[in-house]
């Protein structure tokens, strides 16, 4: 029986992860050379020597945060340029990867994620921020589940850490968004049709939202 040749231990460039190729499948260990990168390299390939398969739920979040941006870069795009949800999702997995990149899927539980939630209000982002971009970290490990790289059980456990509620915490609120004055919506009359100052007349007679006034029909 021929000898199987051993896979090569890579680099990503973009990412500067290393990476190995088993069986067609590129598998990202961490950081290039770094030592975890390389102990997981070793174990990768002790499994592949000896005909086992890759655990796949063993997994780092660095790969899985690699992976998720990846879809989100194809997933959300609008006229053919990605979104803001990508650069949101890449920031929000920024705070995961810098405390816990080089923890197991398998391990990263609902106190790592308060380890998360808890960073964002060290660094000063607000309350509702902060509670979407948990929304974003768990939205990541459900597309996990999806793609078999996640444990369902691990989603579950995510899912029981509550969203930051006002005042019941020291994240800091957003400033309260205050109407416009009546003084700057007359002086927007000149240059609008007489149909839209008829629609935002209604809006404040009414309290009616824009794509309301602008569904109407008689």
């Amino acid at each position: 029986m021929p000898r199987k040749k051993k896979p090569g231990y890579w680099r990503h460039r973009p990412s500067g992860q290393a990476y190995v190729r088993i069986d067609g499948k590129d598998h990202y260990l961490g950081p290039y050379d770094s030592p975890e990168s390389r102990d997981r390299y070793d174990e990768i390939v002790r499994g592949w020597t000896l005909n086992q398969s890759a655990d796949r739920f063993a997994i780092t979040i660095d790969e899985l945060a690699l992976r998720y941006i990846q879809h989100c870069e194809s997933y959300y795009r609008k006229h053919g340029a990605p979104t803001t949800e990508v650069g949101k999702a890449r920031k929000a997995l920024k705070v995961v990867i810098t405390l816990s990149g080089q923890k197991r899927i398998r391990d990263f539980g609902p106190q790592k994620l308060l380890a998360v939630r808890d960073e964002m209000i060290g660094r000063g982002w607000r309350r509702i921020t902060i509670n979407q971009q948990i929304g974003r970290i768990r939205r990541c490990f459900k597309w996990g589940v999806l793609q078999e790289l996640v444990p369902p059980e691990v989603l579950t456990a995510l899912e029981t850490v509550p969203g930051l509620r006002a005042g019941r915490s020291e994240a800091k609120e957003s400033n309260p968004v205050r109407p416009v004055s009546l003084d700057a919506v007359d002086a927007i009359r000149p240059f609008v049709g007489r149909q839209v100052w008829a629609m935002i007349q209604l809006q404040l007679l009414t309290g009616m939202r824009p794509g309301e006034a602008t569904q109407m029909r008689g």
